[in-house]
């Protein structure tokens, strides 16, 4: 407030000075005043001058920030996608199931508020079971992350899972908690807690090993090494990537094939081992080419092979100019 009320002073100061000096009849005072004014006009100039500087900075920084939520958001995304929906009982409970449906399809539609409104009368309604309850808190948690209100989805995860240890049958309970625990995994690495996100996936991953089910065990996989890549513990995180890699071979899943492929690669490029990122990479386009609905990650995978091949050629430049200058050298000897 101090250097607020200091700066706009001198805004005054500034403008007065010149104006004070065209009333006074004394000229060596006069004279006085008037550099002074001028002195203060340029003071202000430069302070204005400033401030545009840092709007424009604090614009650029913003839009930084926003940048990396949307990245952080997109990793978080990835897990939830390869987590089934958790609606087991909803289309045999007549109750909620046409609240529910309407809200899965303004979810779709990205009407994520009014989704959310259509899943709450879901958990409102005395006829809900606790399956019921733990498919619409794991719905509403996934409107609140779509709308980057992390902390909510992270309240809503957190009920989902509570209310799976109260379903009664078996298969429901534990995949409840399985989709519950993914995507509080998903959330937490949104939130930059990836310490709090690998204990999820841990858990996921002890309940994969559990039942047997392969699907959830290299989702669980992949999760944890997210978390790897996100401490920037790289090599522990190729590590989790290569055997996700090999259980979605092993099950078929050309569409996780090629994502755990992009991941290594970009695993690779971050600790600048292009020739492994490239090779990864060019692995992976075989995969996501064929599906049209990959097509945005295959522009995102041709994108990042152009840049790696810009950096390599910008290594091999100086090489390139010191082998000419040898041959040259050599031929003139």
């Amino acid at each position: 407030m101090k250097k607020l009320l200091l700066k706009y002073s001198m805004y005054v100061v500034g403008l007065l000075m010149p104006l004070v000096g065209i009333f006074i009849e004394n000229e060596p005072m006069k004279t006085k005043y008037k550099v002074y004014g001028l002195l203060g006009l340029l003071y202000l100039i430069i302070v204005l001058f400033y401030e545009s500087i840092e709007h424009k900075e604090e614009k650029e920084k913003e839009k930084k920030d926003e940048f990396n939520i949307r990245e952080r958001a997109k990793e978080g995304l990835i897990i939830r996608k390869f987590s089934p929906d958790y609606v087991n009982g909803l289309p045999d409970n007549p109750f909620v199931s046409n609240d529910f449906n309407e809200g899965v399809k303004l979810s779709e539609e990205s009407r994520f508020e009014d989704a959310i409104d259509k899943f709450e009368k879901c958990l409102n309604n005395p006829n809900a079971t606790e399956s019921n309850i733990v498919a619409a808190h794991i719905k509403i948690g996934d409107c609140y992350s779509n709308l980057s209100r992390l902390k909510e989805a992270e309240d809503h995860y957190k009920k989902a899972l509570k209310m799976s240890r109260k379903v009664k049958d078996k298969n429901e309970k534990i995949n409840g908690k399985a989709v519950a625990l993914a995507c509080m995994g998903g959330v937490y690495i949104q939130l930059v807690k990836p310490h709090k996100a690998r204990k999820k996936f841990k858990k996921r991953l002890k309940i994969a090993k559990r039942t047997g089910d392969k699907t959830m065990h290299a989702y669980s996989l992949f999760g944890i090494g997210i978390t790897y890549i996100n401490l920037n513990k790289y090599d522990e995180g190729i590590k989790k990537f290569q055997e996700t890699l090999e259980i979605a071979r092993e099950i078929h899943d050309d569409e996780f094939i090629g994502i755990t492929m992009s991941s290594i690669g970009l695993a690779y490029y971050a600790i600048d081992m292009l020739d492994e990122a490239l090779n990864y990479h060019n692995q992976a386009l075989r995969f996501v080419k064929p599906k049209k609905e990959l097509q945005n990650m295959k522009k995102k995978i041709e994108y990042i092979i152009k840049s790696i091949n810009k950096q390599k050629d910008k290594e091999q430049q100086p090489m390139i100019i010191w082998g000419q200058a040898k041959k040259k050298q050599n031929d003139e000897c």
